[in-house]
């Protein structure tokens, strides 16, 4: 069963038809990669599939319980803010959460199950993790 699939979108911006009908799906372990000329809708095809954009027509399913990330082309980050600091922004949600569970206020036992949902607790070790992996190309 895939993961994500999108079926027949089409997405245009004035006459310009960025996507017309394209399908999409990601298997569990499959590794793709996007390619295509400039303006060719690769980065408008991901923003749909994150859930930024949505498609004038088509359908998006996305399997129970997967999360996306979307790293944009040319991120933004604070001014003065250190890598970490910029790495940490992928992980607000969680941060937002245990700050809002340790003011005790509101459904704790509900709060608690958000955060280790998504290993929240261990945020911090994660996101040092990530900063320490190597680099790897997505090409072999």
């Amino acid at each position: 069963m895939a993961l994500i699939t999108l079926s027949n979108a089409q997405l245009a911006y004035g006459h310009v038809a960025l996507l017309d009908h394209t399908d999409f799906s990601l298997e569990e372990g499959e590794r793709v990669g996007i390619i295509g000329r400039n303006g060719a809708g690769k980065s408008s095809m991901l923003k749909i599939l994150a859930g930024i954009e949505t498609p004038d027509d088509g359908t998006l399913t996305i399997q129970q319980g997967v999360r996306i990330a979307y790293v944009p082309q040319e991120p933004v980050f604070a001014e003065g803010a250190t890598t970490f600091e910029a790495a940490c922004a992928g992980v607000a949600n969680v941060i937002a959460l245990i700050d809002e569970f340790s003011t005790g206020e509101g459904d704790l036992e509900k709060i608690q199950s958000q955060i280790e949902s998504q290993d929240g607790w261990n945020w911090q070790q994660r996101v040092e993790e990530t900063l320490d992996q190597p680099f790897r190309p997505l090409f072999y």
